[in-house]
């Protein structure tokens, strides 16, 4: 089909799949609403699909001047504007619009080239950022969770809500297999609640919120065939193996995990457990022998997905940052031990941190206003440094340049909501005037994860 074809049927995709939202919405009985929306199938996945340009036809070189993994990705807050921002020079370069409701940070191909948002009615976009046009869109399904990419950037794993399920595609979002995200007996379903990249092992770790298992999908074709459940000797033929490519390995927990966090070795993975009470467990799972090794507890509500590593007199140290409470608690990722817990302004949301800068850079809440304070950690003291930028405006988000030496905050305010600081001395660099960020990501940071150096 071609390009000329697939952009006319594209609006009658959008309507076709509005409709059926719109349908979704109306009352039944006595004006109750549905309350989910229609399943979206593996058909109605493929036929979403469609591609607007041929990454073969385009040039294989960035249109405007400026280091393609230093680029900024400014998101607009409560918009599906995207800004484009030189990371040197401080200067937008192109600014486009994407579908409403943009969730989540994007993914990145491994040469910055190509950008992949997701919006949180279901839709993947592969944005060309060297040619400055659409390439791709597929509509993975309603309630967009989650959105994982290799970091081959040849596979791209999503999490969809309805109905709770897992979705891989292909770097041009074709759709290439779907999983049930269900109990090895098929009676329980659950969301995905983490799904991240573990580069080194070449698989993505799925954690699912109600079923206490974390799968373990491999996409290299050589992976060994493994046994699904017990198997008292394999030489007597009491069970058959799975294929270990594309196919999950479950690994069976006590309970179910949220956020998770890798070491530096991709083997062990650590996620946050919480008990009836409001308690918080991080528990560490070895992905070889395929079960929890340690636990520590952590009061409060703490945030996985908004920790940062860094190292500290030669060991790797992982920083935790807690919305429930004044501090961020710091854990020794050789031994999982606690080494201390910072007290803070206020309650945090995430830390970021760089090999470039002498800090780890987080948010504090310090007041129920909104009012918010950017708060540092000295990476060597441990210690606390603020007064660094007033708290008129809460601070939303923060990223590192690709060398460390800036830090990008976005601050929820009208204008000259993102504020550029010297990582090392704190000066500031640069107000820009843009709309009020989401966040800033930057791109080749975004891509070396999971580096325990990485910010943004």
């Amino acid at each position: 089909m071609s390009a000329r074809v697939r952009r006319w049927l594209l609006p009658l995709v959008l309507l076709f799949g509005s409709l059926l939202d719109i349908a979704a919405a109306q009352p039944t009985e006595r004006g109750a609403a549905v309350a989910t929306p229609p399943p979206w199938a593996e058909a109605d996945i493929r036929a979403s699909h469609i591609e607007l340009a041929s990454a073969q036809t385009l040039p294989h070189r960035p249109r405007w001047r400026a280091d393609p993994l230093n680029l900024f990705v400014v998101v607009d807050a409560g918009d599906s504007g995207v800004s484009l921002v030189d990371g040197e020079r401080f200067e937008t370069i192109h600014v486009f619009r994407n579908r409403e409701a943009l969730h989540g940070a994007p993914r990145f191909s491994p040469d910055g080239r190509f950008g992949y948002f997701r919006s949180q009615d279901g839709w993947i976009a592969r944005y060309d950022l060297w040619n400055l046009s659409l390439a791709a869109e597929v509509r993975a399904g309603p309630g967009l969770s989650q959105l994982a990419i290799s970091r081959d950037g040849q596979w791209l794993m999503a999490a969809i809500q309805q109905p709770p399920r897992l979705a891989l595609f292909d770097a041009a979002l074709n759709l290439v297999k779907t999983w049930e995200l269900a109990s090895r007996d098929g009676q329980t379903r659950s969301l995905a609640s983490a799904v991240l990249d573990g580069a080194a092992r070449q698989s993505f770790i799925v954690a699912l919120r109600d079923i206490a298992e974390i799968w373990e999908i491999s996409y290299d074709p050589k992976a060994e065939d493994f046994y699904d459940g017990l198997v008292h000797d394999y030489r007597m033929g009491e069970g058959l193996p799975t294929r270990g490519f594309l196919n999950p390995r479950r690994t069976a927990l006590a309970e179910p995990l949220g956020s998770l966090a890798f070491d530096p070795e991709t083997t062990q993975v650590a996620g946050i457990a919480r008990a009836k009470d409001g308690s918080a467990v991080l528990h560490l799972v070895n992905l070889d022998v395929r079960r929890r090794i340690a636990s520590l507890p952590l009061a409060g509500a703490p945030q996985l997905d908004g920790a940062a590593a860094f190292t500290r007199n030669g060991a790797m140290l992982l920083a935790v940052p807690n919305r429930a409470r004044a501090a961020v608690d710091v854990v020794d990722l050789r031994t999982w031990a606690p080494v201390k817990s910072i007290p803070m302004p206020g309650p945090s949301s995430f830390v970021r941190s760089h090999a470039g800068t002498p800090y780890a850079w987080s948010d504090a809440m310090t007041g129920r206003d909104g009012r918010g304070a950017l708060a540092l950690i000295d990476r060597q003291t441990l210690e606390t440094l603020t007064g660094v930028a007033d708290g008129a405006e809460r601070v939303v988000d923060i990223a590192l340049s690709r060398d460390g030496r800036h830090a990008w905050v976005s601050r929820s305010r009208a204008d000259d909501a993102l504020v550029v600081y010297d990582a090392a001395t704190l000066k500031q660099v640069k107000r820009l005037s843009l709309r009020p960020p989401a966040a800033a990501y930057n791109v080749g940071n975004q891509i070396a994860r999971p580096s325990a150096e990485s910010g943004g």
